[in-house]
């Protein structure tokens, strides 16, 4: 954590950067893998639709292809935000310190 009483010197500017660019890389990933989870279970939820051919198993199994769609949506909600506020925070953190060094 930067000391906000004094400013930052490079090296503690360089860490957080550092710091910030493996939280993006972390939650990116982690996003990817949501998504492709949730479009996985979305695919696997649409056989069992009207038409498709496993409709006649959609009350034993297909229904709940659909309720762990929802979960996973979520989750990719969760991922997806988290990666656009740590990709913000990074934005805002080397605007801030990029200006100071000019």
């Amino acid at each position: 954590m930067l000391d906000t009483d004094e400013s930052p010197d490079q090296e503690e500017i360089a860490a957080v950067l550092e710091n910030q660019s493996g939280r993006i890389d972390q939650w990116k990933t982690r996003s990817i893998q949501s998504g492709l989870v949730f479009v996985l279970f979305v695919a696997m939820t649409s056989l069992f639709l009207a038409g498709m051919p496993l409709h006649s198993m959609w009350e034993r199994i297909g229904k709940y292809f659909l309720l762990a769609a929802f979960p996973a949506m979520l989750w990719t909600l969760y991922c997806t935000l988290l990666l656009w506020g740590a990709y913000a925070q990074h934005r805002e953190f080397k605007k801030m310190y990029s200006s100071e060094e000019k």
